[in-house]
């Protein structure tokens, strides 16, 4: 990963020198995913593969081309 590009994976966000803003951009979106009640955890029935999911993270920079909105 380069100094100011994204981070690819959860490895990478981790041990990037930002990573408490993207801890705190992920579970932004947790807690958004929680209120407006996107999806319920239930038991898997047999038989079912549960559907995986990945973090995209992504600076959205202001005019002067700095970050300044950590999103994930």
């Amino acid at each position: 990963m380069l100094e100011d590009d994204e981070p690819t994976n959860y490895a990478e966000a981790m041990m990037d020198p930002d990573s408490e803003k993207w801890q705190s951009a992920m579970r932004s979106e947790i807690d958004s995913i929680g209120d407006n009640q996107v999806w319920n955890l239930i038991d898997l029935p047999d038989g079912v593969i549960p559907i995986e999911c990945k973090w995209i993270y992504k600076n959205k920079n202001n005019m002067d081309g700095n970050v300044h909105v950590y999103k994930a």
